[in-house]
């Protein structure tokens, strides 16, 4: 996932000093196949006071499915694709399992085809378009767990 450098925040201010702890250790399913982009988004997504739990794929994720004391994810967290699966077949393997089904995904993706805005609409998942600022991600993730 990429995120645009207007969003850095000013030299010498950690993103939880301007943003605090909205995150309310809730936690996140997050999965994307970049190393380096999963890395960094698990960090502003830790440092807005969620817990994460991130992967490369669904078996990966589905390893360590419960992110403490078997609770269900708050929010899935995906870019659409990944090395093995798209992210919203992630979605709709979260959903599928019992008392998940309504658990909140949020889709990222630069892929501009109808067809996976279509399939991400019939899912009821907000798609966000790449590149992502993090006022964009935020506001998203906001609207989808308050």
């Amino acid at each position: 996932m990429s995120f645009r450098a207007a969003n850095a925040m000013p030299p010498g201010v950690a993103p939880s000093a301007t943003l605090g702890h909205w995150g309310r250790n809730r936690c996140v399913a997050l999965l994307e196949n970049d190393p380096v982009g999963r890395d960094a988004l698990k960090d502003i997504l830790v440092s807005w006071g969620f817990r994460v739990v991130s992967a490369q794929t669904l078996d990966e994720l589905t390893a360590r499915r419960h992110c403490a004391d078997d609770h269900a994810f708050d929010m899935v967290l995906t870019d659409f694709h990944l090395d093995h699966e798209d992210g919203l077949e992630v979605v709709a393997a979260v959903r599928a399992v019992p008392g998940w089904s309504n658990t909140p995904a949020l889709l990222v993706t630069g892929d501009l085809d109808l067809g996976t805005r279509q399939r991400a609409s019939d899912l009821g998942v907000p798609v966000a378009y790449k590149p992502l600022t993090l006022r964009r991600l935020r506001s998203m993730t906001q609207d989808l767990i308050g």
